[in-house]
């Protein structure tokens, strides 16, 4: 069948010689019923009973007869022109919108060819490919997601488990007038081309194409087999589980020395990498958690690469040359620079009730000895049981309550009386210090989260694997080093201006001579600077609610 169609696109490659309209009055039918255009001047839409978009498609073929054309796919002639052979090419890229669509293209071509397709056929056939593209211009541009109503059901599923458990995902990407968009196109004469300006040039999404044509070519070839669960393997272990580990670490390009019984130093390299890969304790232990993770079928790995681009498509289509990019499943902050990582550094992010929420501003100050507000979120979940249990607690965090502007003694409050639903008539702010939860830096992208960047008191958090343990905001391991790199660039701020700041301990706010976008995103598979393809942690557990969409 292959090499028949293969065939077919040479004959296809012939019919096309001629790419205007202009050859094309006769028609090779005796008996040849109304075309298109002259039932729509007599206001006839039967041709079009039944077709999604019905109103949309009449539209874009009215005003093509009045170019008197009949067809957009198809010479008048009834002739394949050049925008089927883009079509038919498309469809061999895998880059329709669906396989039964290829397979309609592939049919329908084998018997327009073959010239055993009846007139009003070729009309439900054209219009048939007119739909085809139509979709698939959405699903390029908008995703196969409906994204409002797939935020609507999360965000109820989130409520159930935990009533302030918040699901925050915005949608990125400006929308377009799709009707007016496929007519340019028509115009243009190069649906290609016009697919191609639809896409986002995040750096991630040619990236991540590229490893789904991998994975997929795995799965073609019969996919890897399960590797059995037994005791712990470690270096130098001789087992015949190690040469069933080989073989499954050569399908990802983990390993490709041997497929002997001994775990050698090559095979622990190979182990290592894919721990990493997998954001599992990268030890080249092999327990139950790593052959856990080498038996995941490739076709859920397929799925995850797939949801992943989708969200892309959620992404502007045009990122600027620099900017910030904090992909919360694995707990790291990158600046992008030319589509390169210009530095890079760990992060704590949201705990899984309190979820970081996705979203882009921009960055336009920081601060050096911040005061911190405490939320009245955390002041309800977090504070109010401290107190209970002491109520010295707030004192000795250097933390100053008010009532309407007025200090209060902490001791002098019945904590009894408040609870996590109650509205706390109680201020609570820390000033500058060692203890304050905010370090000694601050970097505001002014947003209706209130969730900034920050130091932190608690630097052993990123000596651990999994860091999702703040309340929102986004803690920075080494925020001088990113201050360093924001304001290299500005002769103000040197690092003796910056380490005197520091040693005021007064709180001094400064802006940043260039504002730098600032993009959160929720990625779960990653092809890094290293070339691989990382899979992370579901933290928030958006990857199990988002696929059922898919």
């Amino acid at each position: 069948m292959k090499l028949l169609y293969l065939s077919i696109l040479l004959v296809l490659s012939l019919c096309a010689k001629e790419v205007g309209d202009t050859d094309s009055t006769k028609q090779p039918f005796d008996d040849i019923p109304k075309t298109i255009c002259e039932k729509i001047f007599e206001n006839d839409f039967q041709d079009f009973a039944g077709v999604p978009r019905k109103e949309f498609i009449i539209d874009l073929y009215t005003d093509n007869c009045k170019k008197d054309r009949n067809f957009f796919w198809l010479f008048n002639n009834t002739k394949l022109n050049s925008r089927y052979l883009e079509l038919i090419e498309l469809s061999n890229k895998d880059k329709l919108h669906s396989n039964k669509a290829k397979n309609i293209i592939k049919r329908q071509t084998i018997a327009l060819v073959n010239e055993t397709m009846q007139y009003k056929d070729i009309i439900a056939l054209d219009i048939e490919l007119s739909n085809i593209y139509i979709k698939t211009i959405y699903n390029e541009y908008y995703g196969t997601i409906n994204f409002d109503n797939m935020k609507r059901s999360i965000r109820n599923i989130k409520k159930k488990e935990d009533k302030k458990n918040k699901f925050e995902w915005d949608y990125l990407k400006r929308r377009i007038d799709i009707k007016q968009f496929t007519k340019d196109s028509f115009v243009n004469d190069n649906i290609t081309n016009s697919l191609s300006r639809l896409q986002t040039n995040y750096i991630q999404n040619a990236k991540l194409k590229k490893a789904l044509k991998k994975y997929k070519s795995i799965q073609a070839s019969g996919g890897w087999k399960t590797v059995k669960y037994g005791s712990t393997l470690r270096y130098g272990a001789n087992s015949p589980r190690v040469a069933q580990i080989k073989t499954r670490l050569s399908y990802t390009d983990d390993f490709a020395e041997d497929n002997t019984t001994i775990y050698n130093s090559a095979m622990k390299r190979a182990v290592v990498k894919f721990q990493r890969r997998h954001g599992l304790n990268a030890d080249g232990n092999i327990g139950k958690a790593t052959i856990k993770k080498l038996n995941i079928p490739v076709s859920k790995k397929i799925a995850l690469i797939k949801l992943n681009i989708e969200r892309h498509k959620w992404l502007p289509v045009s990122f600027p040359d620099k900017y910030l990019e904090i992909n919360v499943p694995s707990f790291r902050l990158r600046l992008i620079k030319d589509g390169k990582t210009d530095y890079t550094t760990k992060v704590v992010v949201g705990k899984y009730k309190r979820p970081t929420p996705i979203f882009k501003d921009r960055l336009s100050s920081f601060v050096i000895n911040p005061y911190w507000r405490v939320p009245k979120s955390i002041i309800q979940r977090d504070y109010v049981h401290k107190l209970m249990l002491d109520p010295t607690y707030a004192q000795r965090q250097n933390i100053k309550i008010t009532r309407n502007g007025v200090r209060v003694a902490p001791t002098d409050i019945n904590w009894f009386e408040y609870d996590e639903d109650s509205k706390i008539p109680y201020s609570f702010t820390q000033s500058p210090s060692s203890k304050n939860a905010l370090g000694r830096v601050k970097f505001l992208f002014p947003n209706r989260f209130a969730v900034y960047l920050h130091d932190t008191n608690h630097k052993s958090l990123f000596r651990r694997n999994y860091r999702a343990y703040s309340s929102g905001c986004v803690r920075v391991h080494k925020p001088f080093e990113l201050l360093t790199q924001l304001v290299k660039d500005d002769k103000r701020y040197s690092d003796r201006n910056i380490k005197r700041h520091l040693k005021s301990k007064e709180n001094r706010h400064f802006a940043l001579r260039k504002k730098l976008d600032i993009y959160i995103n929720y990625l779960t598979t990653y092809v890094d600077d290293d070339g691989l393809l990382y899979f992370y942690p579901d933290i928030y557990g958006y990857d199990r609610l988002q696929l059922k969409w898919m």
